[in-house]
């Protein structure tokens, strides 16, 4: 099995490797007036009202409240991040990039791998607050949301992955040891990478 949030894997399997992370990017659209003005400074263009940004909904997904946190780290930087926050509309993430895609939005909120897998040109953000460096996972705690009455701080994100039988192994082996195909498809694969965690059932 391969999830999302490490600490899953373990509860169900007692144990886990970490193989990749991800970054949060700006994905825009092309054919977008605003496209150059995004590119050349996303934090002043996505602050305008004129421009229409998406995000998702920080209570339904990780993306949405993962986007939130880094607008709070990113503010530090000197980006403007509640004007941002509040100019942009709130999609499921099934219908994020599809709006974009469609004409609908000038500029979205996404993982990296998404805007690999869809094709679309996007602007990478500073690793201070993309949420992709494992070796900054403590200024990440720095920041922190609340969702529905729950606070949720800020970490790198990275996915988990374990095998429960022996019929999983090449399934695990393949995954965790391919960084190469990893990195085409828009993760990281940090040099230490996997790195595994408690037990280990191979």
């Amino acid at each position: 099995m391969a999830l999302a949030d490490p600490s899953l894997v373990s509860d169900l399997a007692g144990w886990h490797a970490t193989f990749a992370t991800n970054a949060l990017t700006v994905v825009y659209d092309p054919d977008s007036r605003y496209a150059d003005a995004i590119r050349g400074d996303w934090r002043s263009a996505l602050a305008r009202e004129d421009v229409s940004v998406g995000r998702t909904d920080p209570a339904r997904d990780p993306l949405g409240y993962r986007t939130l946190l880094a607008l709070e780290l990113a503010g530090r930087e000197g980006a403007s991040a509640d004007a941002i926050r509040e100019n942009a509309d709130v999609f499921p993430e099934t219908q994020l990039l599809r709006t974009l895609e469609a004409g609908g939005l000038d500029a979205a909120f996404a993982y990296r791998n998404m805007a690999v897998a869809h094709d679309l040109p996007r602007v990478d953000l500073p690793a201070e607050f993309d949420l992709s460096d494992p070796e900054l996972a403590d200024h990440y705690r720095s920041a922190a949301v609340s969702v529905d009455g729950e606070t949720i701080r800020g970490e790198p994100i990275r996915y988990g992955a374990a095998h429960l039988t022996d019929r999983g192994k090449p399934f695990y082996r393949n995954l965790v040891g391919n960084a190469e195909r990893l990195r085409e498809f828009g993760f990281t694969v940090p040099d230490r990478y996997p790195v595994e965690h408690g037990r280990d059932n191979r």
